[in-house]
């Protein structure tokens, strides 16, 4: 563990599912991250297995709830705020239901960007778990309505497809979720599903920076853009990715975002300076006009 914290440059961390006595946690946490704050959903849940570790030297991670089935808090650092939850799913539809209730609740609240993360116990779609028993309906119900009513967007993954194998059957049951807040303000648009090493499930990784690009300017849209006669073309085709839900859209907006400024820069590139050039060419023919005397 403490191997994989340092190649990674982990500053925040969450561990599901320890199987560590609560009388050895400190000391075991002691060792393997010395000087590191955490927090566990333990001590006012018996059935809690959640652990929250974090470096305070960088983050500041205030909890503000957790139950037997996460743990949220508010995350502080580089200057900036945001909301996380750690998610340590129950193993039936029903031991779930709370879960979802929870996140319910806490996105009525929320207006910081929201990372909820973890092992959800829940698979989202039937591409999820391609091999073993069939996946039903009940098994997806609660958890894709939990998504759509509290408006979250799952992550785009790179890296394994699976997170969990449990001898031929593989799923996909970790994930990363986040509401229209961080996709508008966060830099991060996807997250990177590790190889399992030390567990048999994959960790779930992801780097969040400051944005430091002083130079990058918000989108504007040029009328004469709409014009163009590749204009609609570029549209369709920016619509054409598939996506899940708010990802779907975002990913299209981004698309088309691109392929205007391209469109922009190839076609109008500079007309401003040239408009300037030409202002500069007139003012100084009508000022030439005053002085030189007309017969």
């Amino acid at each position: 563990m403490r191997l994989f914290l340092r190649r990674n440059k982990v500053n925040m961390i969450a561990i599901c599912e320890y199987r560590v006595r609560e009388d050895r946690v400190s000391s075991i946490i002691n060792k393997i991250m010395p000087n590191w704050e955490w927090c566990t959903n333990s001590v006012n849940n018996v059935r809690g297995r959640i652990w929250v570790i974090w470096n305070p030297d960088v983050i500041n991670f205030t909890i503000v709830e957790n139950s037997e089935q996460h743990i949220h808090g508010q995350v502080e650092m580089q200057g900036s705020k945001m909301k996380f939850t750690a998610v340590y799913g129950l193993h039936s539809i029903t031991a779930r239901i709370p879960l979802w209730t929870a996140i319910h609740q806490l996105s009525t609240n929320i207006t910081d960007p929201w990372l909820i993360m973890g092992d959800f116990n829940s698979i989202l779609t039937t591409e999820d778990r391609p091999i073993g028993s069939q996946v039903q309906s009940a098994e997806t119900r609660d958890f894709q309505e939990c998504i759509t009513d509290c408006n979250l967007t799952e992550l785009a993954a790179v890296g394994r497809i699976f997170t969990w194998i449990n001898g031929y059957v593989f799923s996909r049951i970790d994930r990363a979720l986040v509401n229209a807040e961080w996709i508008l303000h966060m830099p991060i648009v996807q997250v990177l599903v590790m190889d399992p090493l030390f567990s048999d499930h994959s960790p779930l990784s992801i780097t969040v920076e400051e944005q430091r690009d002083a130079k990058k300017r918000p989108f504007k849209f040029f009328n004469c853009l709409a014009q163009h006669p590749e204009f609609k073309n570029k549209i369709n085709a920016s619509w054409q990715i598939k996506g899940r839900g708010m990802q779907g859209v975002w990913q299209s907006l981004k698309k088309m975002r691109r392929e205007l400024q391209q469109l922009n820069q190839r076609e109008y590139m500079g007309v401003s300076k040239k408009v300037h050039k030409l202002r500069d060419e007139l003012m100084d023919i009508q000022s030439h006009m005053r002085i030189i005397p007309i017969p």
